[in-house]
């Protein structure tokens, strides 16, 4: 695991791919950012498999949606049926969007691609670090994390964001 630092400006408590693209925005706009996850490593499993187009855009806009748009599904329609008779149609190919579509494309590969791209901007994921607690300074905040081998550690930042 990499080294928990004793200050930064932003963490980040959670390695989902909302924690992963707020981490990678932010450092993108030049904050430093530590990423701390609870779990040991990276899931396998996809919890979610569809990106819509907006969630495309925002990827591509950090460089992040390439790899995926490769090995995903593009979904142009989706239909809705009761007892067999299709009831309602959803047609993304018809939005006036970068991403016409949406994309079937699995959580896991979609985490893969940030963690990819937040080590391209500097910023591993320590993994099996869980927030224990945290205390607002005002001017900031002490945030309290334990580690898997049941260390403490203390991190000095100005936020926290818990996802």
């Amino acid at each position: 695991m990499a080294q928990i630092p004793d200050s930064t400006q932003v963490v980040v408590a959670g390695a989902g791919p909302t924690g992963l693209t707020l981490a990678a925005l932010l450092r993108r706009a030049g904050a430093e950012v530590v990423v701390l996850d609870r779990a040991p490593r990276r899931g396998r499993e996809a919890r979610a498999s569809v990106l819509h187009s907006r969630g495309i855009e925002i990827l591509d806009g950090l460089d992040a949606a390439a790899p995926l748009l490769d090995d995903g599904e593009r979904i142009t329609r989706t239909a809705f049926y009761d007892t067999g008779i299709e009831v309602s149609e959803v047609r993304f190919d018809q939005l006036a969007a970068a991403f016409p579509f949406a994309l079937g494309i699995g959580q896991n590969r979609v985490e893969a691609a940030l963690l990819d791209r937040l080590e391209v901007l500097g910023t591993k994921v320590r993994r099996s670090a869980t927030v224990e607690a945290a205390t607002d300074r005002g001017d900031g905040v002490t945030v309290e994390v334990r580690t898997a081998n049941d260390s403490t550690h203390t991190i000095e930042a100005l936020s926290l964001i818990h996802i």
